[in-house]
């Protein structure tokens, strides 16, 4: 669907919100979401959280590695 790019530092964490709607800003039901490390050796530990509207808890999605 799209890409979205974030520079990060050496030991940095940053929360990214609505991935999904910057990609596909009129909705989707299932998506899949890559993240990879574009240059150098980094490592990086990525997941998500999808909110169940009805009762706004959340739903820790764990990454799967390669």
């Amino acid at each position: 669907l799209g890409t979205v790019s974030q520079t990060l530092r050496a030991f940095e964490s940053v929360q990214l919100n609505e991935v999904l709607r910057q990609v596909a800003p009129g909705g989707i039901d299932e998506a899949v979401a890559v993240v990879r490390v574009s240059s150098g050796g980094a490592k990086v530990l990525a997941y998500s959280r999808l909110i169940d509207n009805r009762t706004n808890d959340p739903i820790l999605l764990p990454a799967m590695t390669e």
